[in-house]
């Protein structure tokens, strides 16, 4: 089941707050991101590869420790700062200490998406993520650390990282930042963060991306 569902609505969105639409309530405070609306009306929020970021109390159901699945139609404009830039942050230190993260790194020519549990890190295919343009990019973990990316609905890579048990930081998470400081900051547009505890099919990865896709003119 779903444990934060922040997909922005079709109508002028809070200024200041990302509503969650799970039952748990895990709404985000918007710290210097900014509104855009698309041309089908669809409001995401923007980055500025500096200080931005959107942050969600701790709670208990953001831990996944049997695994989960992370979602969000990305926009990136680079790497991000560092090259590093944060979809997710749960930990609590740049490796993913204690927690998890999913981030825009650079591959050989444009960029790749990057899942850590602690100090496991696991890749996409290099170049599977493209600058100036949406997609929806995903990642699907086990219990055991078995871990699946996807973007835009198509398998881009599996490895293993450490078990989801080493998750228990009781920090903050954050979307689009490091959890712990000003830094690694994502740098352009996105929406639709979603998390899961359990792990979506890849016939689910793409069904999303089928239904979602004409929302970003994808």
């Amino acid at each position: 089941s779903k444990v934060l569902d922040i997909t922005a609505p079709l109508y002028p969105p809070s200024g200041a707050y990302l509503l969650d639409k799970s039952r748990y309530r895990n709404h985000g405070t918007i710290v210097g991101a900014t509104w855009v609306r698309q041309a089908s009306g669809l409001w995401v929020l923007s980055w500025d590869n500096v200080d931005d970021y959107v942050e969600i109390a701790h709670h208990a159901s953001l831990l996944l420790t049997t695994g989960g699945t992370l979602l969000a139609w990305i926009y990136p404009l680079s790497a991000g700062e560092n090259g590093v830039g944060r979809i997710f942050d749960k930990s609590d230190a740049t490796i993913g200490t204690n927690g998890y993260l999913f981030r825009v790194i650079a591959g050989t020519v444009t960029g790749r998406t990057s899942f850590v549990i602690y100090s496991g890190n696991i890749h996409s295919t290099d170049n599977s993520i493209v600058w100036n343009a949406w997609q929806l990019v995903g990642v699907t973990f086990t219990a055991l650390g078995g871990v699946s990316h996807y973007v835009n609905g198509v398998a881009q890579g599996t490895g293993t990282t450490l078990a989801a048990s080493n998750i228990t930081s009781t920090v903050v998470m954050r979307l689009g930042q490091k959890a712990t400081d000003i830094s690694m900051t994502f740098n352009g547009k996105m929406w639709g963060h979603r998390i899961f505890n359990t792990q979506l099919t890849a016939a689910q990865h793409a069904a999303l991306f089928a239904q979602e896709r004409g929302l970003l003119g994808v």
